[in-house]
This record gives C-alpha cells, sequence and structure tokens, in this order.
C-alpha cells in the first residue's frame, strides 16, 4: 500500500542519491523501531488488565504481552500479507508495470487484507489511518491510490460493520482502536504533511519525525498501550519497513548500483582466483591496473609470463599461435615475419578504402531487405498468406563476417565466398575460450584452419583489382607483388614449428 509516512507521491526526482540516503538509513532505523514494538513494548509499556501499569514482571509474563512478541507473529503468517503490502507501495509510486499492473497488485493486496481481518481488525485500522491522512496531505495525487481509500471508506469498512451482524457487536469489535486511531491518524497527517510542504527539513524528508512520533505513541499514551493498540502499531511498523525496503531496492537497482556491486565483486573474485593459481603454482602475481607501470614492466622483460598467456591465452588459441602470447625465439621469429608480411601489404589507405565500401554495401542490403519485407507484408495484408520474416538485421554475426570480409580482400585479394563461413563460427568459439566463457569448439577450430592453409594460402592470385586500383601513389609497394606467396612460405615454417 502506500506505507505509513513513507508515499512519494510521484516518480519526479525519484532516483536521487537524497532518496538513497533516506531509505538507506532509514532502513535499519526503522527495523530497530520494529523490534523495539515487538520486543520491548510488550514487556515494559503494556496496559495492566486493571487499567493501570503493571510491573515489569507481571507484563513480561502475561499471555497478551507473549503472544504480541515477533515470534508468535512470524508464527501466525500474518507477515507475509503486511509484508506485501508495503513492498508493492513503491512500486504503485514509480508505476513499475503501469496502471492495470498496479490495479492487479492492489487486488492481491485486497484479499490479503481480507484474509487479514478475519483476526482482527488491526488492518482495517491501519487502512483508515493512512488513507485518510494521506488524504488531508494531499499525497493521494494518484488513480490507483484514490481507488484504495474508496475501498478503504467505501466498501471495506462498512462490509465489516454488517458482517458483525449488529451495531452492538461491530462497536465492541471496534471499541478497542478507538484511542489509538486518532493517535495514529494526526502521526500520518502531520508527517506526510511535512513530507509534502516541509521538504526543507530533514526532520519530515527523511522520516525522523515518524519515528520519534511512532515511539512516542509507544511509550507515552496515558497507562500504557494495550494489546489492541500495539498490534496496530506493530502492523503499521512493518508495512512502512517493508516499503523503504522496497523503494531502497529500486532506487539501488535503477541507479545502477547493483551492476556496479556486481562488476566490483567480479574484479575481486578474480584477484582471489590469480591470487590462488599463483599460490598453486609457486608464483608472486602483482595486479597491476596503471597502463604507465604496465608498459614499463613489459618492456623491462622478453617473457610474457606463464600465466594467463601461457596457461589460458595459448591453449585457447590452439591450433593458431599468437604472437601477443609466445616468447623467446619463436616469438623473435614471428615478430619478424610479421614486419615482413606488414612490408608486403597494400598501403594502409586501402584498408580504410575496402571497409568503407563493404559496410556501405551491407547498410544498403539490410535496408533492401527491410524494403522487401515491408513490401511482402503489405502484399500478405492485401491477399493473405503469411508475412515475409527477412528483416534485414546487421547482427553481431554481419559485423563479424564484415571484418573478416575486409581483411581477406586486403590481405588476399578475395572477395567473401560462402566457403569462408566456418571462419565467422570459428571465431566464435575462439573469442569464448580466450575470454574464458567454455571450452571452444575444436572441430569448428579445425574447419578454419583448413580454409585458411588450404583455400586462401593455396590458391594464387595477384593483386586484386581493388587494391591495385586503391594503392596509394607515394607508396613504393604499390606495384610490389601480392603477399600470397610470401604468407605462404611463412606459413608453412611456422606449421612446421608447432607440428
Amino acid at each position: 500500500m502506500v506505507g505509513t509516512a513513507g508515499s512519494s507521491g510521484g516518480v519526479g526526482g525519484y532516483f536521487t542519491s537524497d532518496r538513497a540516503i533516506k531509505y538507506g538509513y532509514g532502513v535499519p532505523r526503522l527495523l530497530l523501531l520494529t523490534l523495539f514494538a515487538f520486543e520491548v513494548a510488550p514487556r515494559l509499556f503494556l496496559k495492566n488488565a486493571d487499567g493501570g501499569a503493571s510491573s515489569a514482571f507481571m507484563r513480561s509474563s502475561s499471555s497478551a504481552a507473549a503472544l504480541l512478541r515477533l515470534s508468535p507473529y512470524l508464527t501466525s503468517m500474518r507477515w507475509a500479507g503486511h509484508s506485501y503490502l508495503g513492498s508493492i507501495g513503491a512500486g504503485v509510486n514509480v508505476q513499475v508495470w503501469g496502471f492495470l499492473g498496479n490495479l492487479a497488485m492492489l487486488l492481491v493486496a485486497a484479499a490479503a487484507c481480507m484474509w487479514d481481518v478475519t483476526h482482527d481488525y488491526s488492518i482495517l485500522v491501519y487502512l483508515m489511518k493512512t488513507f485518510s491522512g494521506d488524504q488531508l496531505a494531499g499525497k493521494l495525487d494518484t488513480p490507483e491510490w484514490k481507488l484504495v481509500l474508496l475501498f478503504t471508506f467505501g466498501a471495506f469498512g462498512p462490509g465489516l460493520w454488517f458482517a458483525a451482524g449488529s451495531n452492538a457487536a461491530a462497536l465492541a469489535a471496534a471499541s478497542p482502536f478507538f484511542r489509538i486511531l486518532p493517535v495514529l491518524f494526526v502521526i500520518q497527517a502531520v508527517c506526510e504533511y511535512g513530507d509534502a510542504h516541509m521538504e526543507h527539513l530533514k526532520f519530515f524528508r527523511h522520516r525522523y519525525g515518524f519515528e520519534a512520533f511512532t515511539l512516542a505513541a509507544l511509550t507515552c499514551l496515558p497507562g500504557g498501550i494495550t494489546p489492541s493498540e500495539l498490534r496496530v502499531v506493530q502492523y503499521d511498523l512493518v508495512i512502512c519497513l517493508f516499503y523503504r525496503v522496497s523503494n531502497l531496492c529500486i532506487i539501488v537497482y535503477k541507479s545502477g548500483a547493483a551492476g556496479s556491486a556486481a562488476a566490483a565483486a567480479a574484479v575481486a573474485a578474480r584477484k582471489v582466483c590469480f591470487r590462488v593459481f599463483g599460490a598453486l603454482s609457486g608464483q608472486r602475481l602483482v595486479n597491476v591496473t596503471n597502463a604507465e607501470v604496465a608498459t614499463a614492466v613489459l618492456r623491462a622483460s622478453d617473457v610474457k609470463g606463464d600465466a594467463l598467456e601461457r596457461h589460458v591465452a595459448t591453449p585457447a588459441w590452439r591450433p593458431l599461435l599468437s604472437l601477443e602470447s609466445v616468447d623467446g625465439p619463436l616469438y623473435s621469429a614471428m615478430l619478424r615475419d610479421f614486419h615482413l608480411v606488414m612490408k608486403a601489404l597494400p598501403h594502409q589507405t586501402t584498408l580504410g578504402d575496402i571497409a568503407k565500401r563493404q559496410v556501405r554495401q551491407l547498410l544498403d542490403d539490410a535496408e533492401g531487405a527491410v524494403r522487401r519485407a515491408e513490401a511482402a507484408a503489405a502484399r500478405s495484408a492485401t491477399v493473405g498468406g503469411p508475412a515475409a520474416t527477412d528483416g534485414g538485421v546487421v547482427d553481431a554475426h554481419s559485423i563479424a563476417r564484415l571484418s573478416l570480409s575486409v581483411f581477406i580482400e586486403y590481405i588476399f585479394g578475395r572477395e567473401w565466398e560462402p566457403a569462408f563461413e566456418p571462419l565467422v563460427a570459428a571465431s566464435w568459439e575462439w573469442r569464448k575460450e580466450i575470454a574464458v566463457r567454455g571450452r571452444a569448439d575444436a572441430g569448428l577450430k579445425r574447419k578454419a584452419v583448413d580454409v585458411v592453409v588450404n583455400n586462401l594460402l593455396k590458391v594464387r592470385c595477384g593483386t586484386s583489382r581493388q587494391s591495385r586500383s586503391t594503392s596509394h601513389p607515394a607508396d613504393p609497394r604499390a606495384d610490389a607483388p601480392h603477399p600470397t606467396k610470401l604468407f605462404t612460405r611463412l606459413a608453412s615454417r611456422h606449421i612446421r614449428t608447432t607440428t
């Protein structure tokens, strides 16, 4: 429901740091007050049967006091309905599921109230003081809460009165609450009015007033608080507590704090795993986050290390060799061959031209597919029959294929062919294992290697028409032979090395 002294009355400015502080500190404060109402008030502030204040021993040993403590309340399961009433209040205020979703949640809440009232009238007293106080303070500014006000005073209350069978029976059932109802009404009205019109005062904005006034109601009523009165205050506190908890959860989620906390936890978990790995391998691992320090460390050694690169990256790359992951003579030989390849390739502007042309082609094809799908849908609506499902979506697979196609044309001078499709599927397998998200499919990786070795490297081709036409005029490599032969020679050498 609205939640005692906790309704927001709108979404504007809802997900702010001030509200996070309000509920972040408000939840533990209210939790302490709720425990006080269940465990301390029945022992020390409960009104004696003769109307006077009894001794602490007599109050603590009475059956009424025992039934008002936390354990019997939890056993009764009434807390489930009360916690639901409080939790949905925040969802209704921020329109989590829209108007119809709010109505559905409130209908379930109405059913919970009708079940709860079979024990006593405490929940009706809570609804009456909450919504009359909110109405007086001008906080019921949405259709949903106005419907709840109508339900409380137009249906729920009158229905219970008539269900009692007679005016005398109804008065007898309601009389235990005649004193506490106006007290709680005044507390609600004052707190909600302060929240609506005196938000500059933290005493009202952060709900200190509600806690202070409720504590006074628990401890300062003349002659002590009766069991029926205490039960209403306890349920009020429980509902308000879950309202605050629900608000806090929504604010944490909407602010992205949950994602930040999860990311921090993931980083901490990785550090722990690395430390365990280092301890098991007899090495001391240091986590370096400063880019300059990392660069200096790498320049000071020609060894990549045998942690991530040797034990994670190198096995993940197999059957390929990664220049970034190998060490020693193999690294020196591969680096030398890498520079030879870079010198034999066309000018870098060629790569840019190929990429621009293929991106334009990809977008044109996607737009054409969309137009065809729209035309097919229009025909289907006119003549009947199923509509086409080709929507021309540019997805991650399209981007991966585009990247491979650009480099194949740049390096080998060939356009994309269906025979190259295993490269796309295998690229996802390599990404998965390198990111330590699962074991790659070795069969797909072998198919990709076969495409490179037995197709791209073995098919002889000169410099492509596109490469020659887009080579930079000042580039001495413009008239150089295409690097396919160089690739074949270098690859065969490293294939022999790995086998």
